[in-house]
């Protein structure tokens, strides 16, 4: 009997430090990582999502948010140990079945209010960050000097094997703290600041693929999206409908044209953006204007 409860003491002793030992790896493991939540928005995503996340696995918090996804986008998700949540527009979709979420803003910000890090990466389901960015990232969440980061867009062939050389740098700020603000806008959303911001620039490649979808299919998104942006847009003056619809949609239009003619002759023999891309963009222009010109003379 004596020997029998020795035994299973030296079990029991042997069992409780194998105990200790894992949850001293699972919290160094876990120190080791970057104390940053990431944010991503889910439908049907399973094509591309497991290279997003296995570019932030090293993120303490990875939160999604889902619409309904019916392929391996949730397998997935759990696989690399995201928190998965529900959208919005998931129990309370827009009248179009094809795109139910009304509000995007709405839906980053509920991921906000569930991320568990003070500091905020903000990704879309095909986009992914590159070692260096990561490692810029976990220096600006350690120093905790900045109020949020600017990131350098890198936009991609759809199937990410080609990196375009553009005119200049684009930024978004993408890298937050999350109770610093909020995001507005139903579309086009960004993160709004309360106070003035104390912002950085960093230089690691935040890749965006670019999609294509047939063109059809690009109207009806662009249609679709451009009127929610303008549900409650008041009455226009004269002056303002002529600097909103015709001024400004033609700055934007040279802008784009400029941005894709130049690079073109600048980096010759660089990779560009297809000319697919710069046609979506023009269309967008021009759909706005046709918008803007039905509010206005509707409220005439």
């Amino acid at each position: 009997e004596v020997t029998h409860n020795t035994t299973l003491y030296a079990s029991c002793q042997e069992r409780s430090e194998r105990f200790l030992q894992l949850s001293h790896f699972k919290m160094n493991n876990q120190d080791a990582k970057t104390r940053c939540s990431v944010g991503i928005l889910t439908f049907n995503s399973a094509k591309t999502l497991r290279r997003t996340l296995k570019s932030v696995r090293d993120f303490t918090d990875i939160v999604i948010s889902d619409g309904g996804s019916t392929d391996a986008t949730l397998e997935i998700a759990k696989e690399y140990g995201c928190r998965i949540f529900d959208q919005i527009a998931k129990h309370r979709p827009g009248p179009e079945p094809k795109h139910p979420i009304t509000d995007f803003s709405a839906e980053h910000n509920q991921l906000l209010a569930v991320a568990k890090e003070e500091w905020y990466l903000r990704l879309d389901s095909d986009e992914y960050i590159s070692k260096e960015l990561h490692d810029e990232i976990e220096e600006v969440v350690n120093a905790n000097e900045f109020d949020g980061c600017m990131l350098s867009m890198n936009l991609q062939s759809p199937d990410a094997s080609v990196t375009y050389q553009l005119l200049r740098p684009v930024f978004q700020v993408r890298l937050l703290q999350r109770k610093k603000g909020e995001f507005q806008r139903p579309v086009h959303e960004h993160f709004v600041f309360r106070k003035s911001p104390k912002l950085k620039s960093l230089n690691g490649a935040w890749f965006v693929p670019i999609s294509k979808p047939d063109f059809a299919t690009y109207k009806w998104a662009v249609n679709y999206r451009l009127n929610l942006s303008l549900n409650g847009l008041p009455k226009l003056t004269f002056f303002q409908y002529i600097q909103r619809a015709f001024y400004l949609t033609t700055k934007r239009s040279l802008g784009i044209f400029i941005r894709a003619l130049v690079p073109r002759i600048v980096f010759w023999g660089s990779p560009q953006v297809p000319f697919f891309y710069v046609r979506n963009r023009l269309y967008s222009q021009w759909v706005m204007c046709k918008l803007l010109s039905k509010h206005y003379f509707e409220r005439l």
